[in-house]
């Protein structure tokens, strides 16, 4: 149970959730554009075409260290960078930036 900024004896998943709340704000956009999408944001249903929607927000592309790549890498590369800065190498963990549409 190591978290970067919390820890919960209730949760085994600390680091994990520390890790990715930086991207919740990639996934809320998508779920705003799925749901202005719909005539009847009210009864959006989690159906097949928007479990669909939503898996593709792994390729869509973002920005890290000044470069486009899909956010599925961005997330590695931010994973990865963290057990650099646990072994001393770096300093700072890379995250992801929203590209202009």
């Amino acid at each position: 149970m190591l978290g970067i900024h919390h820890r919960n004896s209730l949760n085994a998943f600390c680091l994990a959730d520390d890790l990715m709340e930086p991207y919740r704000p990639f996934v809320d956009e998508l779920v705003l554009e799925i749901m202005e999408a719909q005539k009847n944001p009210d009864l959006l249903e989690l159906d097949v075409k928007t479990k669909r929607e939503l898996l593709g927000l792994l390729v869509r592309d973002v920005y890290q260290k000044d470069a486009k790549t899909p956010l599925s890498v961005a997330i590695e590369r931010t994973c990865q960078t963290l057990a650099r800065c646990f072994s001393g190498e770096k300093r700072r963990i890379t995250y992801a930036t929203f590209c202009e549409v």
